[in-house]
């Protein structure tokens, strides 16, 4: 039975799998396909920071996605943490990035409430 049959967000199950199959096609072709393709794909602590800069370029450069679709889809792929990643290797300014997409397009302020911006 298809994904899409079963849901009431076709198009959701439709872009979740275009992603997929740019986040693979970008990881074949990456420098880490040789290392990370037969163990599981598990990322070394040390090469977190240059897997998700490497994967975030690619993907901000061919594709229209935003950083959060990026990082969740490198999260995903990777079985990754998402608190790990966002507090221990995206940068200030990708961090500023997730917040800003997360307030404006998903309704975060509405949710939590609206905050004060330190910078």
């Amino acid at each position: 039975m298809y994904e899409e049959s079963t849901t009431s967000d076709i198009t959701g199950v439709i872009a979740r799998k275009s992603m997929d199959e740019d986040m693979y096609r970008v990881f074949t072709a990456s420098p880490w396909f040789g290392k990370y393709s037969e163990d599981g794909k598990r990322v070394d602590k040390k090469d977190l920071p240059s897997v998700y800069f490497y994967f975030r370029d690619e993907m901000m450069k061919k594709n229209n996605y935003n950083l959060v679709e990026v990082l969740c889809a490198i999260c995903e792929f990777f079985g990754l943490n998402y608190s790990y990643m966002y507090n221990n290797v995206l940068s200030l300014a990708d961090k500023s990035k997730v917040l800003e997409i997360l307030e404006d397009d998903y309704g975060l302020s509405e949710r939590f409430g609206k905050t004060n911006r330190l910078f």
